[in-house]
């Protein structure tokens, strides 16, 4: 019976959360998108992915997809994800396992924690080729953005049409083991939407990343790092953080830097890109 029951946890914690409530006094413009509907992926052994869709009201001209960085839960891209969908593409969040409110590892506590970043990968690459299928009548643009940038540098000949990197260099240097608080109020941007989102839904309350995320990560950022990038690239960085990332772009085959200093720089940068 205790075997069953271990057995019974495993299969708990592996399941993406999929049932959000939005917080009280959210800003309307940090609501889902349209139709928005979360769902889990499973690949192989690993806990769930957790992914969302929204299409437009009418046939999209193409699909957006957003690979989260693994600091806050994905519910932070809902703003810019309506960009998107307003442009008529149908948007995408994608949540590596162990990160947001994707499933668990099992012996993950209420820090993000990976075994092995290609999970982030592997995860990624089914949910384009198995779920979101784009063609040439309906291309695929990716935002990857902090530890979600690497996984897209990292992805196994992706079908992009354009590709936009933001904060790659972003990310905790060490590990925490203090839990999620509600008395500890972000100072960023991104952290005070997370925050309003984890006080209304105790599942995405993960603080901090795990020593072996840390190491995970770095052997990402290296692997990334000897890469060839086939398609266009924008670069969104601030100023400080280009010349880190001038060896990758100058190996790529059509990438070019934008200052981007903060969020509101990158939310008017991206609207006016998927407008075009």
């Amino acid at each position: 019976m205790s075997g069953c029951g271990l057995r019974q946890e495993a299969d708990a914690r592996g399941k993406a959360f999929i049932d959000p409530q939005i917080p009280p006094g959210l800003s309307p413009e940090h609501y889902p998108p349209a139709g928005f509907v979360w769902s889990g992926l499973k690949v192989g052994k690993m806990p769930e992915a957790r992914y969302g869709v929204g299409a437009p009201p009418v046939n999209p001209k193409a699909h957006f997809l957003i690979l989260a960085d693994a600091a806050w839960p994905a519910e932070v891209y809902f703003d810019i994800g309506r960009l998107a969908q307003a442009e008529n593409m149908s948007v995408w969040i994608y949540e590596a396992p162990g990160q947001g409110g994707s499933g668990r590892y099992m012996l993950e506590n209420q820090q993000v924690d990976t075994p092995d970043f290609r999970h982030s990968v592997n995860g990624a690459d089914a949910l384009i080729s198995d779920i979101i299928r784009p063609d040439t009548h309906k291309p695929l643009y990716v935002l990857g953005h902090g530890s979600g940038a690497w996984t897209a540098i990292l992805l196994d000949k992706p079908p992009i049409q354009k590709l936009y990197l933001h904060q790659v260099w972003g990310g905790p240097d060490k590990a925490e083991s203090e839990g999620w608080s509600g008395d500890s109020l972000p100072e960023d941007d991104w952290g005070r939407i997370a925050h309003r989102w984890q006080r209304a839904n105790p599942d995405l309350r993960l603080k901090g990343v795990t020593e072996r995320w840390l190491k995970e990560t770095d052997k990402a950022r290296k692997a990334a790092q000897g890469r060839k990038l086939s398609m266009a690239v924008d670069w969104l960085e601030a100023e400080s953080d280009i010349a880190r990332s001038q060896s990758v772009c100058e190996r790529s085959k059509s990438c070019q830097f934008i200052t981007i200093p903060d969020r509101n720089a990158l939310k008017s940068y991206l609207a006016s890109q998927l407008a075009a």
